[in-house]
């Protein structure tokens, strides 16, 4: 979809990218200051000024890969949301820009929290005592020599307006907007983001999960669920203007380790007596997925 009235639809590439940002308001500033930063930092590495240099990436977990506009819905633009493997901030692909004399994978830690990481302390001593040579990985279970080890495997669910979107786990635990607003993540390997009222969550597989909608205006909403296998969105069950009859209005569907969707129970007054099922509009293999 055209967002920015431009006569440019489909994929864009980094220069159409830039320009997007900058005709729907995005910070000219901010967007001028990252391409100096980055054509400094682009095309260098120490390796270059023969300093020895080891890479130690973050993987494994959902990142934003890509965003797309699919519709421009009455209630608002319909975005879609693909996730790749990463730190949670930095994609895989970006981390392993850097060339560099050998490389680190650490599997299931985030961005923020990865130099705290206990392997990855144990990694940088190793390092720095230049005792690297001997240092065993069968030690280390998140570390891994291979990036074929930080595979995506889960499902990723989206609900797209006017409703919230809540996942809990078989021990209660929460990821979703919590009673102050801020995003919760209660479920280790989860991954939660809103873009303007469309609501992404990423489950790890290995739990049974109960996904809660609770409308936030009445009207429709349409789902997307997404089974992700090795990094490939190998299925979508689309749900096509699912009703709202109120802002009491719950949905509710069940995700039982990885297995693909069934119904969303609807219970239109928030009785907690779920009246209506809906069945899937589309069910969508892999090459359908991305038409």
């Amino acid at each position: 979809y055209d967002l920015d009235n431009n006569g440019i639809k489909n994929k864009l590439d980094y220069n159409q990218s830039i320009d997007f940002l900058k005709n729907t308001g995005r910070n000219n500033y901010l967007l001028g200051f990252n391409d100096i930063l980055h054509s400094d930092l682009d095309n260098y590495s120490p390796v270059s000024d023969s300093i020895k240099t080891y890479n130690i990436i973050g993987c494994g977990q959902p990142t934003i890969g890509q965003i797309f506009i699919l519709n421009k819905e009455t209630t608002g633009t319909e975005y879609g949301l693909k996730y790749i493997s990463g730190d949670g901030t930095v994609p895989l692909k970006s981390a392993e820009a850097l060339t560099a004399d050998d490389s680190y994978y650490i599997r299931g830690v985030e961005h923020a929290v990865m130099p705290g990481a206990d392997d990855v302390k144990q990694l940088a001593i190793a390092i720095l005592k230049d005792t690297i040579g001997s240092f065993s990985l069968n030690n280390y279970p998140t570390i891994s020599h291979n990036s074929a080890d930080c595979s995506l495997n889960g499902t990723q669910i989206s609900f797209h307006s006017p409703i919230d979107l809540n996942v809990y786990d078989e021990n209660n635990h929460h990821v979703g907007p919590d009673q102050n607003g801020d995003i919760e993540l209660g479920i280790i390997g989860a991954q939660y983001d809103d873009l303007d009222g469309n609501k992404f969550v990423f489950l790890p597989n290995g739990h049974n999960y109960k996904v809660v909608g609770q409308a936030m205006g009445k009207g429709t909403f349409n789902a997307r669920v997404q089974t992700v296998q090795n990094g490939q969105y190998i299925e979508t069950v689309y749900y096509n203007q699912v009703p709202l009859n109120s802002t009491s209005t719950v949905a509710q569907l069940q995700i039982n380790n990885g297995q693909p969707a069934g119904v969303i129970e609807i219970d239109q007054n928030g009785d907690q007596i779920f009246e209506t099922q809906v069945e899937p509009s589309a069910v969508l293999n892999q090459a359908e997925a991305a038409d």
